[in-house]
């Protein structure tokens, strides 16, 4: 009966501890149409530092990913015209056909 007893007491205490604690995460309550400024928001340093970094780290990284000039590969833009006009004849033909 006495560990019964202890077990309830600490299932209490942890429902009073967790209540507690949920009326301290509530600072904002009679405050709900309070302000909050652009300086306080955007401008903060930790965003500010996130962003400036940001704007350094990913083209590094997008050069760091781009191959080497001798594996890439180039193809003549003629050949890429040529391929189009070829494309478009064969679509009309199709398109004739019906």
């Amino acid at each position: 009966m006495a560990s019964g007893s202890l077990a309830t007491r600490s299932r209490k205490r942890l429902v009073q501890l967790c209540a507690a604690d949920c009326r301290k995460q509530r600072p904002s309550e009679g405050k709900a149409h309070r302000l909050i400024s652009v300086t306080q928001t955007f401008f903060t340093g930790y965003n500010i530092f996130i962003t400036v970094a940001l704007i350094i780290a990913v083209p590094l990284l997008v050069r760091a990913v781009m191959p080497r000039a001798d594996y890439l590969v180039s193809v003549d833009p003629k050949l890429l015209a040529d391929a189009a006009t070829d494309s478009k004849q064969s679509l009309q033909v199709r398109h004739g056909d019906c």
